[in-house]
């Protein structure tokens, strides 16, 4: 026995120098053979029992690429610092807390501290308890009983969930969270031995108790799960990690899996799903949303990985063609299952003339092309497979030093799996443009907030008496208004803004009223209801008035409240301007747009405006071509559209 394992363990040797998943580990960092003995005790310990010994064997043959931090002692220390930095300092907003993390890694060479192969750092007696754990885990807990040995070996038995976790006792901490409430569920014979009712209970625990929030503006160094679940923000990947190792540890069947980035927006994004025991996988976003509220129903979804611990052949195929490999695509353990959630087509595209091995489908991601897919080039076709429809698409392939060349036009995949090539055609349209980025929930659950508000005008400060009735708001589409205001309406001290419509909470970001044939907003003093939702500063009245449409209005009361100016004497308002409360990606006077179109491999220009109102017109779109407005004053959410046959924007 011992002669065979260490021909397997020289085997496991010789793929590392080939392995090239992760940028961190270098072949001359896996040549210590004394590391290969930890893993030859571990085979050799079981020996008599064949399914624990071709679990061992597949936590091994699957090392390479799986890292850690190689000095485990300053890890160590490390987290003991954050940890009291975090208990010292509740109140810390999240932005200074990962400041402050940051620089405690830089101070303590925490940065600097080399990466190393799992291999090298792992112990047999680590390896061994966890393989006894998860065979433990798998044959007495009623959540696993359905995985087969296949399923069991990815998501139960290793040793680690993502790269850097430390190498910890993390089952043993986390076996019993929530245990009385998962015990309950024992009454109900419906729900006894249940794993997706099991997740459901643990998940809406955590999210009851911890209250955490998404930023995706900072990411914080902290991997301990222990110190991590202190920190009450973070990345949604950063939530999908700590429930994949707390749920596993409790005896769920947890995976992770993500999309380099939607179809429709300019981000990627992760989630968890629980394998059910119906066969089916149940997505969900570990303590933020149940599997009713998951990801996945209202976006467009080009493709999906789900994480795994062994390494994906064709993956590892594409590291080893010599090849440049975009970085998403280096890691190898993950696997392709888009089919697990959206109608998906098989796409061929012309690749002749292209010398390298390998072509890319890449949607519009955040402001340029990003590769989602890869395909094998062959007989002058890349073949793309399990490619999701109803999204714009742009074939590609790189040099070897990176640079990118596009294969054709871009394309729709539509929903019968046909495919529309967007050529722009030899006739002009024209169109008024309003907003340079989709609407998204949250901007539009903002924006409807000022549909039924009134503008009116007294000469009484407390518009009890002669009250003027300038414009109701109609919409509440969130684009910028533009109201002109009636001849008949007489020049009154006092204007106003106020919505009646319960729940409403005068939200509005922007107000700007004007005088005739003056381009300058008029001044005055602000008016109206004092006070915010909640008391909270960031939401009071002079935000109408501040000129930025990223601060808003938000009052103390639902409906009812009111915001406006007392210019001091009697004033003719001929216009006035509002933004509601949004993600600033309305059209804005005073800012400067360009808009271009996609054609022959680049974006060419239509031409660049200074908007006077809440949109831009341009009379010279080549009819059927792929559109970008961009922003050239600020801001940095930008994505493609079209022009549908009533005018529209129609968003890609």
């Amino acid at each position: 026995m011992r002669l065979f394992s260490s021909l397997l363990i020289l085997c496991f040797i010789q793929s590392l120098s080939s392995c090239s998943n992760c940028d961190i580990l270098q072949p001359n960092n896996t040549e210590n053979i004394d590391d290969m003995y930890e893993l030859e005790s571990v085979l050799n310990h079981y020996v008599d029992d064949p399914e624990k010994l071709t679990a061992a064997k597949f936590l091994i043959a699957n090392m390479p690429g799986h890292y850690s931090f190689a000095d485990t002692a300053l890890l160590r220390r490390y987290h003991l610092r954050v940890d009291s930095f975090i208990t010292d300092n509740p109140g810390i907003a999240f932005g200074s807390l990962c400041d402050s993390v940051d620089a405690l890694a830089r101070v303590m060479g925490l940065d600097s501290s080399p990466k190393v192969s799992d291999c090298q750092i792992i112990t047999a007696d680590f390896l061994i308890k966890n393989i006894d754990q998860a065979f433990e885990q798998w044959r007495t807990n009623p959540w696993l009983r359905h995985l087969d040995f296949d399923q069991f070996c990815e998501y139960v038995l290793p040793y680690k969930v993502k790269e850097l976790q430390p190498l910890d006792n993390w089952r043993e901490k986390f076996c019993g969270v929530y245990a009385d409430e998962l015990r309950t569920l024992e009454y109900c014979d419906l729900y006894d031995g249940s794993a997706y009712r099991a997740c459901r209970t643990l998940n809406e625990a955590y999210k009851r108790d911890k209250r955490p929030r998404v930023s995706n503006m900072k990411w914080v160094q902290v991997y301990d799960v222990d110190t991590r679940l202190k920190v009450p923000r973070g990345m949604c990947s950063d939530f999908v990690y700590l429930t994949a190792v707390i749920f596993r540890s409790v005896g769920l069947p947890i995976a992770c899996d993500r999309t380099p980035h939607w179809g429709n927006q300019r981000l990627g994004h992760s989630w968890n799903v629980l394998l059910a025991q119906n066969g089916k996988t149940v997505p969900f976003v570990g303590m933020l949303l149940n599997a009713e509220e998951g990801p996945i129903i209202d976006e467009r979804l080009p493709k999906a990985f789900r994480s795994t611990y062994s390494a994906n052949p064709d993956l590892k195929k594409l590291n080893l063609t010599g090849d440049y490999v975009p970085r998403f695509f280096r890691n190898i353990f993950q696997k392709d299952v888009t089919d697990e959630y959206v109608a998906t087509s098989d796409v061929d595209i012309d690749c002749r003339g292209i010398n390298g091995k390998t072509a890319y489908l890449c949607v519009f991601g955040d402001n340029d092309w990003t590769p989602v897919d890869f395909g094998e080039i062959s007989r002058g076709k890349a073949h793309f497979k399990s490619v999701g429809r109803n999204i714009v698409y742009m074939p590609v392939a790189y040099s070897a030093n990176g640079e990118r060349r596009t294969l054709s036009e871009p394309f729709i995949l539509n929903f019968d799996g046909s495919v529309t090539y967007l050529m722009p055609g030899d006739k002009t349209i024209s169109a008024s443009l309003d907003r340079k980025y989709p609407v998204l929930k949250y901007v539009w659950l903002y924006s409807k907030l000022i549909e039924g508000g009134e503008f009116e005008a007294s000469d009484d400060k407390e518009f009890k008496s002669g009250v003027h009735k300038v414009h109701t708001i109609a919409s509440g589409r969130a684009v910028g208004g533009d109201v002109s205001v009636s001849d008949t309406v007489p020049p009154c001290r006092y204007w106003r803004y106020i919505n009646r419509r319960p729940e409403t909470y005068g939200s509005m970001a922007e107000l700007a009223f004007f005088r005739p044939g003056d381009g300058q907003p008029l001044e005055g003093r602000i008016i109206g209801t004092e006070g915010s939702w909640e008391d909270n500063p960031a939401w009071v009245r002079e935000n109408l008035f501040d000129g930025n449409v990223l601060t808003s209005y938000c009052a103390p009361a639902g409906s009812g409240c009111w915001v406006g100016l007392d210019f001091g004497k009697p004033v003719k308002i001929d216009r006035i301007l509002y933004t509601p409360r949004g993600d600033g990606n309305m059209v804005e006077p005073g800012d400067t747009y360009e808009l271009s179109y996609w054609h022959d491999g680049h974006w060419n220009s239509l031409g660049r405006q200074t908007a006077t109102t809440m949109s831009v017109t341009y009379d010279n779109i080549p009819e059927g071509a792929l559109l970008l407005l961009r922003d050239l004053t600020k801001g940095k959410e930008e994505r493609i559209f079209m022009i549908d046959e009533n005018g529209r924007q129609q968003w890609w």
